[in-house]
């Protein structure tokens, strides 16, 4: 009998006896996906059986009744937890030196909250993860992370102001920002100011790469948008122990994450999958998924926008093979400045041809 898995997910081979093909149990995943056991195709690896579970359904792979013999899957021991308030404050609160003024976003790891410091007499950003995820192990990896934050200095990397607890909350605090960007996704923008996005955050990743550090959950909510179209990408650090947390409590989506990352083999090349995937979707106004197979959603608008030299440079940062994708951001980067160039005249050119 075999097993393997990834973040929040588990599963077994279990041998029937009867011919070439295998059940895979299955036990509830961080992912989205259901309990169970499913049949694989004779010949596909445990591995592949659990990343078709993930990103789609296949003919060979079907999910089949109940069990009728015991879960196989161990039961996780919940961790000892520290005291929390275990509510939302409200308008008006104090937080030590900090006066809540309203609720900005709650996701599954934390609420984040806009507030005054009463003493700088500015207003920052407050993320307080739920207290059913701060545990000792938890904050003993926020603490090796927030150091490791404390070493990043680019201007579209948001900084970390402060951590620590305040009436047994555990507070991370940030400089506030506009929006996310997945809010701007929502409203048109130009090609000039796509383009620019793109390169404020590819350039935000490629210095983290410099540094070693993988993001591990690059997605549009991690961009914060600041006056003067700035971007700036967040959660460095904790996005890892979100991603840990979260998962092993049976929530959370894919979303952005690259497949050889949803299997627990996250590399430099997986940040360069996700910032593929926000280019594309900003890009061609609409997000693809899996199995991404070419034209994807939004490929005729992404023809009458870009060149096709830049359409295969989306092509080779989405590419499912890691070893076929950009090595790093950096030389993601140094593909996408010429392309930018390029990006404009082609859109000046085709203004020109277009009939008035």
């Amino acid at each position: 009998m075999l097993s393997a898995g990834g973040p929040g997910i588990n599963a077994v081979e279990i041998p029937t006896g009867r011919d070439s093909a295998e059940l895979v149990e299955v036990s509830p995943s961080a992912l989205g996906l259901r309990a169970g056991v499913f049949r694989r195709k004779a010949g596909e690896s445990l591995h592949g059986a659990i990343f078709t579970l993930l990103f789609g359904s296949s003919p060979g792979l079907r999910q089949l009744p109940a069990p009728r013999y015991p879960q196989r899957s161990p039961h996780l021991r919940m961790p000892k937890l520290h005291k929390t308030n275990g509510h939302h404050y409200r308008p008006r609160q104090r937080v030590g030196k900090y006066r809540i003024e309203r609720r900005v976003a709650d996701g599954g790891f934390a609420v984040v909250y806009q507030a005054m410091d009463t003493i700088e007499g500015i207003r920052v950003a407050l993320k307080v993860p739920h207290s059913s995820y701060i545990d000792d192990s938890v904050l003993r990896d926020f603490r090796t992370e927030v150091r490791m934050t404390a070493r990043l200095d680019h201007p579209h990397i948001l900084p970390l102001k402060n951590a620590s607890f305040i009436d047994e909350d555990f507070v991370i605090v940030f400089p506030l920002g506009v929006e996310s960007f997945h809010e701007r996704l929502r409203r048109r923008m130009s090609l000039p100011t796509a383009l620019d996005f793109a390169e404020q955050m590819i350039s935000a990743v490629a210095y983290a790469h410099r540094q070693r550090i993988i993001h591990c959950d690059i997605k549009p909510e991690n961009f914060i948008l600041f006056p003067g179209n700035r971007l700036r990408l967040t959660d460095f650090g904790i996005a890892r122990v979100a991603l840990r947390t979260v998962r092993a409590s049976g929530t959370g989506t894919v979303g952005y994450m690259a497949p050889e990352q949803a299997m627990g083999q996250p590399s430099l090349r997986s940040d360069v999958f996700s910032l593929g995937l926000i280019l594309y979707r900003m890009f061609a106004g609409e997000l693809p998924e899996w199995p991404y197979e070419w034209p994807l959603p939004g490929n005729r608008r992404l023809r009458r926008r870009l060149p096709g030299n830049f359409i295969g440079f989306l092509r080779k940062s989405i590419d499912l093979k890691p070893r076929r994708r950009f090595r790093d951001a950096n030389k993601m980067l140094e593909a996408f400045h010429p392309l930018k160039e390029r990006a404009l005249t082609y859109r000046v050119m085709r203004r020109r041809r277009s009939p008035r």
